[in-house]
């Protein structure tokens, strides 16, 4: 075994390809190299270039065979990592989710990963070799051109575009590409379709949400859970007259009646604490300068673990409910004025009635008096005459009451003139003292007045009545 000797220091996964490289090259007597792995004294394999150049004499034959090794075990490992690497690099490339295209400076693909030819529709063959062009709406070409001038310059960036499927249809995407050493173009395109179909259906919502949110007759807000309004319906821009920069944030407190503003912000910020639902009356002014009452109403839409997302408002007019609640006090609290007047005229009434009994009364007693002694024994002609001029007096006296009830009567319906006539005070005593006379002989008593006749007349007031529904009065 004329390789026995050399072949013991080779690894064993390479002893079969050196002995065919080696006896190839003696049979022909050809040049040979092969790449080794030998082991070193320490018993570690490293990898040598192995050659074998043949010499010969003058007859044209084998003289004898050089051989040269040489160590390339660095540059061998570092081929094995680059191909592992570019193993890795391809095999992350074929599976990843995003489709990647590699082109030339012209746009040519040269070569498209499996997400690439699944997005385009096209079998991998096919699609190598088409151009970039090829697949993008021809409205797009002119934007295509300048991304394309803006990548070269350095600039790049994701971008939204739609690209053409193999059957013709529309498929969002978002791009983005780089340039790489060797010149040529790396391209990641991802799909988009479900985003832009959630988008949409966000759109669609969305719209959904402010169409019947600006329908509603209520003022309706949104805002983000520290309570800066982020959203106001239309009725409220027709309601306030203010712009939406002036009323985001906590601009909208400015149409707030200022002396509901404190309470307002009192309770808001309670809601904003603990989260509670907010509920509240206030007056909010309107496009006109006009203050109107509101009901304010707010609830948060809040995660399963309770954090807030937003919070959801409305104010609802309640002026008018407002007002009429009001005017009910205004008339309850009238009426038990009223009332209470009502009362006090009934109290007053009944103790107008009393003295009225009483002074009805008063005439009556020197009547009945003098009547029943004129009756029961004979006087002399003056006394009768005394009597009988008494029974008079107190009889005009009693027509005059009952003339001023009926005054009173008139004076209530407004029929009253006023008269100012002088006052006898001297006759008005005397007159007095004769009704309580006689009482007060039943009781041995006997009054004793000391009258000046000098005290004159004094004006007083005369009640008279006109058929008229005026009040006059005549002084004399």
């Amino acid at each position: 075994m004329r390789f026995a000797i050399w072949t013991q220091f080779v690894h064993p996964d390479d002893v079969a390809q050196a002995i065919t490289v080696w006896t190839n090259a003696l049979t022909r007597k050809t040049e040979s190299q092969v790449e080794v792995r030998i082991r070193r004294g320490d018993g570690e394999y490293r990898w040598f270039e192995s050659r074998m150049v043949p010499f010969w004499d003058n007859h044209n034959q084998t003289v004898r065979w050089f051989a040269t090794c040489t160590d390339i075990d660095d540059r061998k490992r570092a081929e094995q990592a680059l191909r592992r690497s570019e193993e890795q690099f391809r095999l992350l490339i074929e599976h990843a989710p995003d489709a990647i295209f590699i082109s030339d400076q012209q746009g040519i693909y040269l070569e498209v990963n499996a997400s690439a030819c699944q997005l385009l529709g096209y079998e991998r063959a096919a699609l190598i070799g088409k151009q970039t062009t090829d697949l993008i709406p021809a409205e797009d070409l002119p934007r295509f051109m300048t991304a394309k001038e803006q990548l070269l310059a350095g600039k790049s960036q994701v971008e939204e575009w739609t690209l053409i499927h193999r059957d013709g249809t529309l498929i969002p995407v978002e791009v983005s590409a780089k340039i790489l050493s060797d010149g040529r173009w790396q391209t990641f395109v991802r799909n988009i379709s479900d985003r832009k179909q959630a988008e949409g259906a966000l759109r669609q919502s969305e719209l959904k949400f402010r169409t019947l949110a600006d329908t509603m007759p209520q003022l309706f807000w949104t805002t983000q859970p520290d309570g800066n309004h982020t959203y106001f319906n239309q009725r409220w821009y027709e309601y306030t007259g203010l712009p939406l920069e002036q009323t985001q944030g906590w601009g909208w407190s400015q149409v707030l009646h200022p002396n509901d503003r404190e309470r307002c912000f009192e309770v808001w910020n309670e809601s904003l604490q603990t989260g509670k639902d907010y509920n509240i009356e206030y007056r909010l002014r309107a496009a006109s300068g006009e203050y109107r009452w509101f009901l304010a109403r707010a609830f948060p839409l809040q995660t399963e673990n309770g954090q807030i997302l937003h919070w959801f408002g409305s104010c609802t007019d309640i002026h008018d409910q407002k007002m009429a609640l009001e005017e009910r006090d205004r008339a309850f609290v009238q009426e038990q004025i009223a009332r209470e007047q009502a009362e006090t005229a009934n109290r007053i009434k009944d103790e107008f009635l009393a003295i009225l009994s009483h002074e009805l009364r008063s005439p009556l007693n020197p009547i009945l008096g003098w009547t029943k002694l004129l009756r029961s024994r004979k006087f002399d002609q003056p006394t009768t005459d005394r009597a009988l001029e008494t029974i008079e007096r107190n009889a005009k006296l009693q027509t005059q009451l009952i003339e001023d009830l009926l005054d009173i009567s008139r004076i209530l319906r407004g029929k009253m003139a006023l008269d100012a006539v002088p006052v006898d005070l001297v006759s008005v005593i005397e007159a007095a003292l004769e009704t309580v006379d006689l009482a007060a002989e039943a009781k041995k008593s006997r009054l004793k007045p000391s009258l000046n006749a000098r005290l004159g007349k004094f004006l007083v007031i005369q009640i008279g009545f006109s058929k008229s529904s005026g009040i006059c009065c005549r002084m004399r």
